[in-house]
């Protein structure tokens, strides 16, 4: 684990800025500026990719679609994620305390520009390849955009072009899960303790959009946890036991602020944003690229992926298998790695 601190300030989209920031990130393989791969993590995640516990074990290491005996990994854990990096639980440097909603609200750019500066502080001229699924897709895809000539090819897994409505709604039904929380008050919440029912109840939401009822029907059924219906209101059925040790753990594994924050950032996602249409977007963007989909991803779902894929010259589109959804490219990980392991090691 390193972390960059950049003591310049970093000019924000919303024509604000940060005056200083702090990067956390782990490195996995040797380093070599020249045959670096930088991975973007998405909502939940954090620097922490691989090894015990990391979110994307099973796609970096030793043999593994991104081989660290030939490639080395960096995944920063990005502006706003809180876990290491500056975001609104950091201390403000007015007063010491935390950020909270005093933080200003950032856009998938910005955290490129800031991992643009810490490429620049590691003297990586060029990314052997940018990668991410969901926010950190469209982070690598905003890479491809904004400096194609700093980054050698692109996969990006479980995203389109843009945030679609549906999503949007999404993402608003999150942050208000959180936020009317009576614990969470005015989102200086710190002192306190984490608000732990919103976040709660956060997880049991993000449940519902990132497991297929395929899996659902797999893992739990209807299976009761006694022998009959008890006719309470208290769980009955597996699956709500299921939701809640989900909820319990969600409060302190995750800064709620960090979700409203990065989330929103997604709802400004739109590369098309200033140009005509798509194509106009990405018309610099003379790089390889690889997409995938899932067809079991009714979020981010192949037809729209496939759009965005016409858009860019010299992308690849691959469509997966997978009952987990938009959460495959995180949990079903084995065809994932088959499919984009010739296209890092070409």
């Amino acid at each position: 684990m390193a972390r960059f601190v950049c003591s310049d300030p970093l000019p924000l989209e919303s024509g604000r800025s940060i005056p200083s920031f702090e990067i956390e990130y782990e490195v996995y393989g040797e380093f070599h500026p020249e045959r670096t791969v930088l991975l973007c993590h998405a909502l939940s995640g954090s620097s922490h990719a691989a090894g015990e516990g990391g979110w994307w074990d099973g796609m970096i290491g030793p043999g593994k679609a991104l081989d660290t005996d030939e490639l080395c990994v960096i995944c920063s854990n990005t502006l706003g994620g809180c876990s290491g990096s500056t975001g609104p639980s950091s201390p403000h440097p007015d007063d010491g305390k935390p950020w909270a909603l005093r933080f200003p609200v950032i856009t998938v750019g910005d955290m490129v520009n800031a991992q643009r500066r810490l490429a620049d502080h590691l003297g990586v001229d060029r990314w052997k390849a940018v990668v991410g699924g969901c926010l950190g897709g469209a982070q690598a895809l905003t890479w491809l955009q904004r400096y194609p000539e700093r980054c050698e090819r692109v996969a990006a897994v479980g995203i389109t072009g843009a945030t679609s409505p549906h999503s949007l709604a999404f993402y608003e039904v999150l942050r208000q899960s959180l936020r009317l929380d009576p614990a969470y008050g005015d989102g200086d919440y710190y002192s306190e303790g984490i608000p732990t029912a919103g976040m709660g109840l956060n997880a049991r939401i993000g449940m519902l959009f990132w497991m297929t009822p395929e899996v659902m029907v797999a893992r739990y059924g209807r299976e009761l946890l006694g022998d009959d219906y008890a006719y309470t209101l208290d769980p009955e059925f597996g699956i709500h036991q299921g939701m809640a040790a989900l909820g319990a753990g969600a409060g302190a594994k995750f800064d709620p602020n960090t979700m409203i924050y990065l989330s929103r950032a997604m709802d400004y996602y739109d590369l098309a944003r200033g140009y005509p249409d798509i194509q106009s977007a990405m018309a610099k963007s003379l790089r390889p690229v690889h997409l995938v989909s899932y067809k079991s991803d009714w979020r981010y779902p192949p037809e729209r992926v496939e759009k965005l894929s016409e858009a860019l010259p010299g992308a690849r589109h691959s469509v997966l298998d997978s009952a987990f959804g938009h959460g495959a490219w995180l949990f079903d990980t084995a065809t994932l790695a088959t499919t984009l392991a010739p296209f890092f090691r070409s």
